[in-house]
This record gives structure tokens, sequence and C-alpha cells, in this order.
């Protein structure tokens, strides 16, 4: 069926994403790791999980040749320059005593993972979605050994000289950026249990009072909804501290 709809696609000329064979790339290396799972990325061997939907949202993005570039800085602590930026923009760079100090303002939000969640680490394993999520720092120049990573006044993690010296996915750790991408999340699975309510009142008809005036109750606040989606998606500017790690 799969090569029936590849096939397809090429004689329409319509762009075709398949999503059986990550899916099954992914159940495969799951099995090696944790059967049990495994399973749970396509419980009914039908229907896929919210883990299982990552997988196929990861074959979607390739297939619509979506930039991975969340954004993407370098920074020369010898020259207290930035020599590389993708996606953001960079000021008010400083190298004081204790290490390095920025703005920074990103175009984009990374994927809203839950990365305390065991499935999402096992996810993250078994697939390359973050391959495709890419929020990348790179730091040369450092001379200390480890450096504390700080956006907004809070630690976020500790690195080493040489892991961000060969660069360091931001994307993969709790930070305001992945916060904010959270919040659109969060609206949006608000948006489809609005949806999943208006879907029950039409699907019943006329057998419940007052149901044209719930649908519309319904659409006004989807338009809200809608709206602050686009207001928590507006980029903010972050401040980013680089300091000698106190470990």
């Amino acid at each position: 069926y799969g090569n029936f709809i590849s096939q397809l696609g090429k004689k329409q000329g319509f762009t075709v994403v398949d999503f059986n064979q990550p899916m099954t790339d992914a159940l495969r290396a799951g099995m090696k790791i944790d059967p049990r799972m495994a399973g749970s990325l396509l419980p009914d061997r039908i229907h896929p999980s919210p883990a299982g939907h990552w997988v196929m949202a990861t074959a979607l993005v390739r297939g619509w040749n979506i930039s991975p570039i969340v954004s993407s800085v370098t920074v020369d602590a010898t020259g207290e320059s930035q020599t590389e930026q993708e996606n953001t923009t960079v000021s008010n760079l400083s190298k004081t005593a204790d290490g390095l100090h920025w703005t920074q303002l990103d175009r984009a939000l990374p994927l809203p993972l839950e990365l305390n969640d065991a499935m999402t680490q096992f996810l993250l394993k078994i697939s390359d979605i973050a391959a495709l999520d890419q929020q990348m720092l790179r730091v040369t120049g450092l001379t200390a050994a480890s450096y504390a990573l700080e956006i907004d006044d809070k630690k976020v993690a500790a690195f080493t000289r040489d892991e961000l010296s060969q660069g360091v996915n931001l994307a993969l750790y709790s930070t305001p950026m992945e916060q904010q991408a959270k919040s659109i999340d969060w609206t949006a699975d608000d948006r489809s249990k609005l949806s999943g309510t208006r879907f029950d009142l039409l699907f019943d008809g006329n057998t419940i009072p007052g149901e044209v005036g719930a649908i519309q109750t319904l659409d006004t606040l989807d338009a809200q909804e809608v709206n602050q989606e686009y207001k928590n998606a507006q980029p903010k500017p972050h401040t980013f501290a680089l300091v000698v790690d106190g470990r």
C-alpha cells in the first residue's frame, strides 16, 4: 500500500511522506532497548500514542524540508565576538571576570518536549527527532574546565569546555524558550478539547437545547485561543550568561 501511494504521488506530482518506515524503524530500535516501552508507541498496533505521533511528525518535517535549525550561535571567547549566528540575533556580548554575557533573540522555538518524561528520553534514543530540533550553542576559546549556562538568571546546565567547543543542543534542556513552546502546545490542547465538544454537539443534532448558541460560544472561544497562540509565539529576548562552574 505504501509503495502504491508513493507511485501515485510521483504520478500526480504530490509530495508523499512515508510514516510507516520511520515508525517501523523506531519500533525495531526500541525493541532492542525496552520492548515494553517500544510497544507503547503503537499500543493497539494501529493507532500511534503521543510518542508515536512525534515519530510521524519528524517524518513530516523531513518531507516538507523544514530547516532543523531553531537557532545556532558560535561565540569566540578569546575575541569576545560571535563568529556565527543563524535564525537569531546576538547583542550586548561582553566578557567579564567570571565568563561571557549576551542577549539572544531567536526567531523560532524548540519543540515542546516533556524532557523529564521517561518516554521522551526513550524517544530521543530510538528516533532522530533531536536532529530536527537544533538550538545550538558553540563557544570556543574558553579556559576553565567547566561552565554553568544561565538564561534569564536561572541555571540551565553545566558543560565542560570540550562540550561547549563542540557545540551543545539547548533544545534538549529545560529553558525559558522550551517553556514558551509548551505554552503554545497547552493552548493547542485546549483548542482540541473545544473542537471535540463542538463535534459532539453537531453529531447529536437538534436533540440538545441551545445547541446553536453553544456552538457559537465555542467558536468564539476558539478564536480567542488562536489569538493567544499567536501571542505566545512571539519571539522574546533572553539574557545568557556563561560563567565558570563552581562544582
